[in-house]
């Protein structure tokens, strides 16, 4: 069956250049011609041939046939004889530069993959499972391992190409399409290349500073608490957040931590001596303000 469009007839994409269409027509025309062979089929495509060749070949008509999808008036078939070879064809064969039109390549294959907080920082390794040609032709699959560097997005995708399904048609292989989606975390949130988290602090070591293990997506690390240091206070341990060329801090968020049993008379006397300065005072009522909501 002749197909429809003069680009499947040429076997080249609606992409082809003015070269690679005439190329195209080259060759074919150098198999089809009734010249060559001489049988009814042959006649008749190598009629649909030349037709395609005097739309497409001219790039005003192909325009009109490209923007109608119809053959422009008079562009119907009479008969061309066969070009003669070029010295450059004589030499590659045109036969295969038509090949090199119709071959199509193989399926992409598109896989999900979700990361967590501390894959995403720290970048991590993936094996896929995906299909490969053997040496008997047969469809074989294969563990494949990938790096996925740090600092990926959630929607982000990565691109491995000639790493898809194989050609059935003696194309290149498809690409490998990899979709990054990343899992939220309970207690961590991404802010560009920080990590951030809340850190519960008790109201002495507000008070007179301390030094804490916190813990990171590179392990536990020590954190100084400055005294004096205020709730809402940012405190930073640096290079430990979203790794990468430029890598993100590990960011605390001190907020004051309230005990969990009553106080005792003495203890809330005991607080309430303590001397402050009036700044500090009312400092210490805004957090009480701020913690209580």
């Amino acid at each position: 069956m002749v197909p429809r469009s003069y680009y499947d007839l040429l076997g080249v994409p609606r992409t082809a250049s003015q070269a690679e269409i005439k190329a195209a027509y080259r060759a074919l025309a150098r198999v089809h011609h009734p010249d060559q062979r001489g049988g009814d089929d042959d006649d008749e495509r190598f009629k649909a041939i030349a037709e395609a060749y005097r739309v497409l070949g001219d790039s005003t008509t192909r325009a009109e046939y490209d923007r109608s999808g119809a053959a422009p008036a008079g562009a119907a078939y009479t008969p061309v004889p066969a070009p003669p070879p070029t010295l450059s064809e004589v030499f590659t064969g045109a036969a295969a530069a038509a090949r090199r039109f119709t071959a199509r390549r193989g399926p992409d294959v598109r896989i999900e993959v979700g990361l967590d907080v501390r894959a995403i920082a720290r970048g991590t390794r993936r094996v896929f499972e995906l299909p490969r040609r053997g040496p008997d032709g047969a469809i074989q699959r294969r563990r494949l391992e990938y790096t996925l560097p740090p600092g990926l997005r959630h929607g982000q995708v990565l691109r491995w190409r000639g790493d898809g399904g194989p050609s059935d048609a003696g194309g290149r292989p498809g690409d490998l399409i990899v979709v990054i989606a990343s899992i939220a975390h309970p207690t961590l949130e991404r802010r560009d290349r920080d990590l951030v988290a809340s850190l519960p602090v008790s109201y002495p070591d507000l008070l007179d500073g301390a030094t804490v293990d916190v813990p990171t997506v590179f392990g536990p690390r020590p954190l100084t608490i400055p005294p004096r240091t205020r709730p809402g206070t940012e405190l930073r341990i640096p290079g430990l957040g979203v790794g990468g060329e430029t890598p993100g801090d590990a960011v605390f968020v001190a907020e004051l931590a309230w005990p969990t049993e009553p106080l005792d008379g003495d203890t809330r006397d005991r607080l309430r001596r303590i001397e402050r300065p009036r700044a500090f005072a009312a400092a210490l009522a805004e957090s009480i303000a701020w913690g209580a909501s």
